[in-house]
């Protein structure tokens, strides 16, 4: 029995046995005439660096290290890694090539001790580019930096970590289910990664980018930016030029923006603060505008469905078409143009005119500065305030409650009429207190209030 045991551990302390890592390094530089395009293929899950420099040659090293259960699969990797060049006449073709068994990790754990078959690689790569070529790098499964790159660059791959720095010339870069930052950096980019995390930070050109699914992150950009996404989140901050998104189901957060901004999304959360101008078309959305500045020629436009709409601080024309939802506006120098149906409209410190047409909703406005007002509904519950009295105020609200507050002093024309009630009034009416309508003038002033209303009250403080 005790030699059964010694037999018995004996194996099973062989079989527990590492290997010690096998390690190649390899080199190779290729000659590139000016024009010609290079192509680099075949990095996977290593870690590359990738730098520029003036020598009209491609420059890669690559250190590989290898640990496997079987002394055979080391030596079949290890043996099998070259950089090969296919020539050709325009492109400098370059491929890293290895037969490499499926890299894998079947250990398990007994007393303490470690069994099982495995395969694993660890492998580095350096790659110098020539400056005045054109690059095409394709890539998976890689940790890649890339820095001070002067050259055309096309980044192709998928779940790859990228840090890229100071190049001048970004094309494009294709990295689903992977992470990607930028700084400091320009070029026309087309940048497409699906389920994934993309951050650029001062970057000069306008970017162009297709990111479903993903978490975009943007700061200091110098020409805009048009974006495609979907179920994602989109951050971007201190930024000039335009700002283009489609972005369904997306949760967006924009500030300190110098362009225009124009949101064309669904069932989505969204927040601008402080940008030139505003478009939103985003149905069944929550959207938060605050100090957005509008220009005498364009207007702050937002349409929704069902959702809930708030601009606070905004200088220029407002125009909202927005049935069945929920709408606050404040503090807004400017002509505000409200449509809705079965909603809510909160306003105060407005300025401008006031056109809403909007049957069976609650209006609440206090504080109003405005030059003329005109409301069109039906069923409507309405609740008005003003600082100063427009010149031209009409309410048109069938089957409604009108009730408004004006300035002490009122003088002008007067068209009330009550349909469903009496008129309830402080002010004097030459004996038609309490009648359902009254026509006339009280002074002299051109100011004008219409109200045909089923209940009507107004009152001077």
């Amino acid at each position: 029995m005790k030699t059964i045991l010694i037999s018995l551990l004996f194996f099973l302390y062989s079989g527990s046995i590492v290997r010690a890592d096998k390690t190649k390094q390899f080199e190779r530089k290729i000659p590139a005439a000016a024009g010609q395009k290079i192509e680099i293929m075949g990095l996977s899950s290593a870690s590359v660096s990738v730098k520029s420099w003036d020598k009209p040659e491609v420059y890669i090293k690559v250190t590989a290290k290898v640990s496997a259960s079987d002394e055979d699969d080391e030596e079949l990797y290890i043996d099998s890694m070259k950089i090969v060049q296919t020539p050709h006449s325009t492109n400098v073709a370059i491929s890293i090539q290895d037969k490499i068994p499926q890299e894998s990790d079947d250990q398990f754990n007994l007393f303490g001790l470690k069994f099982g078959s495995y395969f694993k690689k660890e492998i580095t790569a350096e790659v110098y580019l020539p400056n005045a070529n054109s690059v095409t790098l394709s890539a998976k499964y890689c940790t890649l930096s890339a820095d001070g790159i002067r050259s055309e660059l096309h980044l192709l791959g998928k779940s790859n970590t990228l840090n890229l720095s100071d190049c001048t010339s970004l094309k494009d870069i294709s990295n689903d289910y992977g992470s990607t930052t930028i700084q400091n950096s320009k070029g026309k980019l087309q940048l497409a990664g699906k389920s994934s995390s993309i951050k650029i930070q001062n970057y000069d050109d306008y970017l162009n980018i297709e990111a479903p699914y993903s978490s975009v992150r943007l700061s200091a950009l110098g020409a805009g930016v048009g974006i495609k996404s979907k179920s994602g989140t989109i951050d971007i901050s201190n930024s000039t030029g335009d700002i283009l998104i489609e972005a369904q189901y997306a949760t967006m957060n924009l500030s300190d923006i110098k362009g225009q901004v124009a949101i064309s999304s669904k069932s989505a959360s969204i927040s601008i603060k402080n940008s030139d101008r505003v478009t939103v078309n985003a149905d069944y959305s929550t959207i938060d505008c605050k100090q957005i500045r509008a220009s005498d020629s364009t207007a702050i436009i937002i349409n929704d469905k069902s959702g809930t709409i708030r601009i606070d601080e905004a200088y220029g024309k407002v125009e909202i078409d927005a049935p069945h939802s929920k709408i606050g506006i404040r503090k807004i120098s400017g002509d505000v143009g409200i449509i809705t149906q079965s909603g809510k409209i909160s306003a105060s410190e407005l300025t401008g005119k006031l056109n809403v047409k909007a049957d069976h909703t609650t209006i609440i406005a206090r504080s109003l500065d405005v030059t003329s007002a005109w409301i069109n509904g039906k069923s409507n519950s309405i609740e008005i305030a003003c600082n100063r009295l427009p010149k031209n105020t009409v309410i048109l609200n069938d089957d409604g409650t009108t009730s408004m507050k004006i300035a002490t002093g009122f003088s002008g024309m007067l068209n009330l009429e009550a349909t469903h009630g009496r008129i309830e009034t402080n002010l004097q009416l030459d004996g038609k207190n309490g009648a359902t309508i009254f026509r006339g003038a009280i002074g002299s002033s051109s100011e004008t209030i219409t109200i045909t209303s089923g209940i009507v009250r107004l009152f001077q403080l």
